[in-house]
C-alpha cells in the first residue's frame, strides 16, 4: 500500500473545500427562499386579521346605532 503523497491531499482538501462550499451555498439559498415565504406568509396574515378586524369593528357599530 503506497502512503498519500502531496499531491493527493491538495485533491483531497480542494474535492473537500468544494463540497463545502457548494452545500453552504445550497443551504443559503433554501434559507432565503423560506424566509422570503414566510415573510409573505406573515404579511398576509396580518392583512387577513387587519381586515377581519375592520370588518368586526364595523358590524359592532352598525349594530349600536340601531
Amino acid at each position: 500500500m503506497q502512503a498519500i503523497s502531496g499531491w493527493d491531499w491538495i485533491l483531497i482538501c480542494g474535492a473537500g473545500y468544494f463540497a463545502v462550499s457548494a452545500l453552504v451555498k445550497l443551504m443559503r439559498s433554501q434559507h432565503q427562499s423560506l424566509s422570503a415565504t414566510l415573510r409573505r406568509d406573515i404579511k398576509a396574515e396580518k392583512k387577513r386579521r387587519e381586515e377581519a378586524r375592520k370588518k368586526a369593528d364595523g358590524d359592532d357599530s352598525d349594530h349600536e346605532a340601531a
